[in-house]
């Protein structure tokens, strides 16, 4: 019988963990996605006011594929 409480509190434990792990995993998301958004709100910035945008616009491709990466 211990036993079997034993596998339900560690079952119960690693339920809590995956739902602690989901939680941090979406805040950094979220965290991401704005520093993504400031970062590309400061590349337009520099490509409007810039005569030669050549290296944001790379810069702006790195970006891009870097988030692809983290996309997969």
């Amino acid at each position: 019988m211990n036993s079997l409480f034993d596998y339900k509190a560690e079952r119960d434990s690693l339920i809590e963990d995956v739902a602690r792990l989901r939680k941090e995993k979406d805040e950094l998301k979220d965290n991401l996605d704005k520093v993504v958004d400031l970062f590309n709100r400061h590349l337009r910035y520099k490509l409007a006011v810039t005569n030669n945008g050549i290296w944001y616009v790379h810069l702006k491709h790195e970006l891009q594929n870097i988030l692809k990466e983290i996309e997969k």
